[in-house]
């Protein structure tokens, strides 16, 4: 006899078990059995939903209870509301805050080759988890493009390696196509471009939040650990004066617009799934100033709302000067210790060592301003952790990570080598 495996339960496919009961509802029908009145016909339901069961099981299919419309009112009351019920191997003793990561592309994640050489990486350092691209500034999203997916987090999740899904945010161009009534325009109503080209969606717009709310929760049902955004902000770049808000009133501060965001966003995810972390890419500049940088972005609002905060501290983004040094990308240690030491300390005692916890930043692994070899990240990482922080997530967009091996490899492996 075949042993059949538990079910796969996902919140996002559940068309078999829909198809079942359809199919039996319209059975019903044609034997002109009127469910509403008819209160025999909950007898009937303990075998009907035993054969719905033992369908989806058999066949591997998803098993998954959710109010569907049109349903008949008796038969409605045996349905639960929408809930989140995927299974994903527990990271209850993993501390998020000493993730060390590496960044993949949706490109990188579809091919088999580039993620084994990947996975070696992995096994032979100090390499616990990875980010993955789940929607890209295109409005791209993984789950749309390829399937293959979950096959590729249970192969991560077997070697125990965390990962966190990177929704990029606002800067969206897709969707702003599709959904023009929360895109930022220009004055003559077309679609406005930042300087590479992408549209923004507003920031202020009750649309855009539920739109990337909906993408984590299906990030979260493929299996991802954490939700991580990137671009939430107001834009930086292109004509900033020829913006046409949809939502935005222009009154109300970028800074408050942004944290009304991240507290419906966090209690729509936590509601969703309380296990998952709730995380956020902010300027390395947000540790050095005190206003809002123009774009929305302070970090102790960021500290209030998130889970794990990653500032963009790569030295080749510092202007000449920072530091006193003519430039900061020759001089990765002093750029990383002196924004997290800076940053931390404004936040005051209190928020200081919340911060602290929470602070996982993105370090540089690509050559601007400098070369970076195993020595400039080694420096990175070494400040990360001479400011008081044990996690850090490795950046390079190309995901070449040469250097890396060398920069945090496991002890002994050069040995067995």
């Amino acid at each position: 006899m075949k042993k059949l495996n538990p079910p796969n339960f996902k919140s996002h496919d559940f068309h078999k078990i829909f198809r079942s009961f359809k199919f039996l509802l319209n059975f019903f029908q044609r034997l002109k059995i009127d469910l509403k009145i008819e209160k025999r016909i909950l007898v009937l339901l303990p075998p009907v939903l035993a054969f719905i069961f033992i369908f989806n099981y058999a066949s591997e299919g998803p098993l998954y209870i959710q109010e569907i419309e049109n349903i008949p009112e008796t038969v409605k009351m045996t349905l639960k509301e929408e809930k989140h019920f995927s299974i994903r191997p527990s990271f209850v003793s993993f501390d998020a805050g000493q993730a060390k990561g590496i960044y993949l592309t949706m490109w990188t994640a579809t091919r088999k080759e580039r993620m084994e050489e990947l996975l070696k990486l992995i096994d032979e350092t100090e390499i616990n988890s990875v980010v993955i691209d789940v929607k890209g500034s295109q409005g791209e999203l993984i789950y749309d493009i390829w399937s293959g997916v979950g096959d590729v987090l249970k192969k991560l999740h077997d070697k125990n390696i965390y990962v966190i899904a990177r929704v990029v945010a606002f800067q969206d161009s897709g969707y702003a196509k599709t959904h023009p009534e929360l895109a930022l325009k220009r004055q003559d109503g077309g679609l406005w471009r930042d300087r590479r080209g992408f549209v923004w969606l507003d920031p202020a717009a009750k649309g855009s939040w539920d739109h990337i709310v909906d993408i984590a929760k299906k990030a979260i049902d493929l299996g991802f650990d954490e939700i991580q955004y990137d671009y939430i902000r107001f834009p930086t770049d292109g004509n900033l004066s020829a913006i046409v808000y949809p939502a935005w009133d222009g009154q109300k501060p970028r800074s408050e617009v942004l944290k009304e965001f991240f507290a419906y966003s966090r209690e729509k995810i936590k509601d969703y799934d309380s296990r998952i972390n709730l995380s956020i890419d902010i300027f390395g500049y947000t540790f050095l100033r005190s206003d809002d940088l123009g774009i929305g972005q302070i970090l102790a609002d960021a500290v209030d709302y998130f889970d794990y905060i990653s500032p963009m501290v790569y030295p080749s983004h510092y202007s000449a000067g920072n530091f006193g040094f003519d430039n900061p990308a020759d001089h990765p240690y002093e750029v990383v210790k002196g924004t997290l030491d800076e940053g931390l300390l404004a936040l005051g005692p209190i928020r200081e060592g919340i911060a602290k916890q929470k602070t996982r930043p993105w370090l540089q692994v690509f050559d601007m301003g400098a070369r970076y070899d195993s020595d400039k990240i080694k420096a990175q990482i070494q400040a990360v952790y001479d400011a008081g922080g044990t996690g850090w997530l490795l950046w390079d967009p190309n995901n070449r990570y040469n250097g890396v091996r060398e920069a945090v490899e496991k002890e002994g492996v050069a040995e067995i080598k």
